[in-house]
Order: C-alpha cells, then structure tokens, then sequence
C-alpha cells in the first residue's frame, strides 16, 4: 500500500509540471476533458497534503518568506494594472507555481527523486515520439490544420528533453536497466535534434560546455574512477540496437525533420555573423521588437522601472489588446510588469534557494532552465522551475 501511494506522488506531479503539454494530446485528438488536467493533478496534490501527514514545517522555511513577498507584491499590482479580465487569469496561472513548489517542499523527503525522473522520462519521451510523427505531416501540409493548434508542443518537448538528457547524464536512474538508460539518453539526443527547438540545442550545449571547463578536474577523475559492470556491458548492445531499430522505421520522418532542423540553425547563424536574412527569421525579428518595445517601456520613467505596469499588462501597451502577451523573457516580463521591487524579491527568492554547495546536476538543471527562460516563456510558464526546485537543491546545505 505505502508504495502505491509512493508512485502515485510521483506520478502526479510529473502530471501535474507537463500536464499543459499533455492536454495537446487531448486537443489533436479533439477529446473533452471534463475536468482540466492541470486542476486535477493540483487537487489530487491537495488532497495528499490533507489526507496524509506530512511536515508542513518543511514549507515554511526562511525562503519563502520572499516568495509569499513576491506573490503579495504581484496581488498589490493588479491595482495598478491597465489590464480588467487577463490579469486574474495570470494571478490564477501563477498560483500553480506556488502550488508546485508547496508541494514539492513538504513531501521532498517522501518523494522518490529516482522514480520521480523515470517517470518524467518515460512519459516525456513517448508524448515527444508522438509528436515528432505528427510534426511531419505538419511540414509537408498533409496534416497542417490538425497540428496549428499544438505546433507550441514542439518547443516544450524540446525543453523535456534537454532536462532528460543532462538527468540521463548525470543521474543514477534505470540502474537495474542500464540498457532502458542508455536507450532513453539516444533517443532524447534524437528528439532534441529532429523537434526543431533551436534554443534548447544550443543552450544545452552551452550549458555541457560551460560545466565541462568549470569542473574539468573533477571531470577527468570520474571518468578514471569508470568501472563498467558486465550487467552495463552486455547492456549497451541492446540500448543502442533498439535505437537504431527506432531510427530505422522512422528513417524518413527523421531525415525530414533533422533537415528542417538544421535549417533553422542556419538562420540563426546568418543573422549573427551579417549573412543575407531571409523571410524565415520572422520569430527571431518578433523578440527583437518585443526586446525593445520592453526596455522603451521600462525606462520611461522612475516609477515605472521601480514598481512596473502591473501584473497582466504587457497586452495592454504592446498591443491594445487584454491577451496573453509576453516579451519572451522572464527578466524583461518581470520588470515590465512587477517592476525592480517585484523582479528583485523573485530573484532574492531563487537565490536564498540555491545551496552553498550546488551539485553539478544541479547547476547544470538551472543553467539550462534559466538560459530558456531569458529565451522563451512566460512566468505563468515555467511551473516545472518551481516543482523542480525542492528535487535539485534541497538535502544539500543551503544558505
């Protein structure tokens, strides 16, 4: 019984941080939810707080003091928002962050952090593997009117499976299967390849690189201190063939996808080093006004850059409309929005959260985390930031 209950706990919050990416499933294949998956993984979370006893002490830590800050700061906001029907969906939207990280940080010592990221990869990667095949017919226009509507599954997919790569990589998960390891890792490299993310591949290589030349000593001794089982050896074979069998019937769709891919590399390429700009780099040109509109913004006057627009607002100014609008970059939304006062208690609260001794898993989840959210998201986005950071810095000592 107790580890039914154990897997369930995982089970649900892995739900509960992808559940916006899964709900495209059920639009592609135009299913009803009568009740939405975001709010159901929220309410079975609740529900384990109340049935089950847990240390509800662990969720009033020092450090969230400067979260319950910031999420005052952001109520007081909505006063002096221009915003009337938007900014209470995004107040909404955001208290599943805080939800997320609650929950995370009163059963981070029930949880299983191993059964936690197999289970992430596990369905993380099949619902990408779905997508991927869909992604085709999106290209070639057999099946374009049916994917639109998900197309944005594609970046968030690509964001999953950067996050399984380095967990892959760093972590000891599927350790009485190593050749499950070593089949997910390809297959994520795979997926991270032919999804068509720009972001998430180069910040991921960054992100290798960068810890790489900070812990290169510590590096080499590990991969001295190797030892490989004959359980390991015999189990690479199977991974690897597996994959290729993957790869093999879905050759095409790869081909095509991988090719697409790199195209969007180029352009990246060419707009950095001044070669010619085609008409394709229209997403990119789109940030960059939304940069600029942000920092005019910003800037206009002393009040503004230190208590912001109000929460919700971003719409309102950039496009007269009470939408769902952002610059594409937390820091920018931030500011815009909640100004330097909110901006600065949010980054005091992450700050206060990371441990003197940070783990390299553990750098290399925030790096790779932060340098996509200063690229795409919005707050009311990143709630697998907030769920994951009770399961990356915490049972190491901390400031």
């Amino acid at each position: 019984m107790k580890s039914n209950i154990r897997y369930n706990r995982e089970l649900v919050l892995v739900l509960f941080i992808i559940s916006g990416s899964i709900k495209s499933i059920f639009i592609y294949y135009k299913i009803n939810l009568y009740l939405d998956l975001t709010l159901l993984a929220g309410l079975l979370m609740v529900a384990d707080l109340l049935i089950y006893k847990h240390n509800i002490k662990n969720a009033f830590i020092t450090n969230n003091l400067l979260l319950l800050s910031f999420t005052f700061y952001v109520f007081l906001s909505l006063v002096w928002s221009e915003s009337t029907e938007f900014k209470y969906i995004k107040v909404f939207l955001f208290f599943t962050n805080i939800l997320g990280y609650f929950y995370s940080t009163v059963v981070i010592d029930k949880l299983n952090k191993k059964l936690f990221w197999e289970i992430f990869i596990v369905i993380t990667t099949l619902a990408s593997l779905w997508f991927s095949t869909l992604l085709r017919g999106y290209i070639d226009g057999s099946n374009y009117s049916k994917v639109k509507p998900i197309l944005g599954f594609y970046l968030s997919s690509s964001l999953y499976a950067g996050i399984s790569i380095i967990v892959l990589y760093l972590k000891t998960v599927f350790i009485k299967r190593p050749y499950i390891k070593y089949f997910f890792l390809f297959t994520n490299i795979v997926l991270l390849a032919i999804l068509g993310g720009r972001a998430p591949i180069l910040f991921l290589i960054l992100t290798i690189v960068s810890l790489s030349i900070v812990n290169y000593k510590s590096i080499f001794r590990s991969i001295r201190n190797i030892k490989v089982s004959k359980n390991q050896l015999f189990s690479i074979p199977f991974g690897v063939s597996a994959l290729i069998g993957t790869i093999f019937f879905f050759y095409e769709t790869i081909q095509i996808l991988a090719a697409r891919t790199l195209q969007r590399l180029q352009l990246i390429f060419e707009r950095i080093f001044g070669s010619n700009i085609t008409s394709d780099m229209s997403s990119t040109n789109e940030r960059i006004e939304h940069y600029n509109f942000s920092f005019e913004k910003i800037t206009n006057g002393f009040s503004e850059f230190l208590f912001g627009y109000g929460f919700g607002s971003y719409g309102i100014y950039k496009l007269g409309q009470d939408i769902k609008l952002y610059p594409h970059n937390i820091l920018l939304e931030m500011l815009f929005e909640v100004g330097l006062v909110g901006t600065s208690l949010l980054i005091m609260f992450i700050y206060f959260n990371v441990p003197k001794k940070i783990t390299i898993f553990a750098m290399a989840i925030s790096i790779f985390l932060l340098l996509n959210f200063l690229k795409s998201y919005s707050i009311i986005d990143i709630r697998i930031f907030f769920c994951l950071i009770p399961l990356i810095y915490f049972n190491n000592e901390r400031k």
